[in-house]
């Protein structure tokens, strides 16, 4: 969409360009920050996934019924977990261990 009101293109004179680029940016912060206090939040394709943040690369597999941890498994930036053998034998053993009345 384009605003005449932040028509920056030739012709202009740099303090007029430069007013009308202040102006633009004050209009942007105020609209991210509407928007960002409706509950909506912005973001760019290039930003880190959330696996990307530090302290986030595992996932927490949870009983439905109890709640309770059964097990916990390391993914990588596109949250996607491959099983090693021994891993498939340590998730195997996790779940004959939770009690049988979560069981289906």
């Amino acid at each position: 969409m384009r605003l005449m009101e932040f028509y920056n293109g030739p012709g202009l004179t740099p303090q007029v360009k430069a007013d009308q680029h202040a102006r633009s940016l004050k209009v942007s912060e105020a609209t991210i920050h509407e928007l960002e206090r409706a509950g909506y939040s912005i973001s760019h394709k290039d930003d880190p996934k959330p696996a990307d943040v530090a302290d986030y690369k595992s996932a927490h597999v949870k009983c439905l019924a109890c709640g309770k941890e059964i097990f916990r498994i390391g993914v990588d930036v596109n949250m996607i977990a491959t099983l090693s053998p021994l891993a498939q034998r340590s998730l195997a053993a996790a779940l004959s261990d939770h009690p049988e009345n979560c069981k289906p």
